[in-house]
């Protein structure tokens, strides 16, 4: 039990600061629009991508406890698609996002 707090916690965290570190790219991406550099919409638009893995890592942190696989299969996921679609503002939440996750499958396994 301890340890799915651990985990809710730890993923929690992160789906926290990939939100953060996803707004941000937004904001770089808005003021990029707003001074007419080319290509910054586009940045804008993988910014709400981005939001939305956070949340989706928000939502299997909360599963984390109650289903660890669930919950573990939600954050990689969500930390790989950040990485993938913005690599620098998503980093720092995607490695809390893949320990919490490899921490929910080891105590898993483990409970079994």
């Amino acid at each position: 039990m301890a340890l799915g707090c651990i985990v809710s916690l730890t993923g929690g965290f992160g789906a926290l600061i990939a939100a953060i570190g996803s707004l941000a790219g937004m904001f770089g991406g808005g003021v990029g629009v707003l001074a007419g550099v080319a290509g910054a919409g586009g940045q804008a638009a993988t910014g709400l991508l981005a939001l939305l893995a956070a949340l989706a890592a928000g939502a299997g942190a909360c599963a984390a406890s109650a289903r660890p696989r669930l919950g573990a299969v939600l954050m990689a996921g969500a930390a790989l698609a950040g990485l993938a679609l913005m690599p620098f503002y998503f980093v720092a939440g995607a490695v809390l996002l893949l320990a919490a996750a490899a921490m929910a499958v080891i105590g898993d396994v483990r409970k079994s």
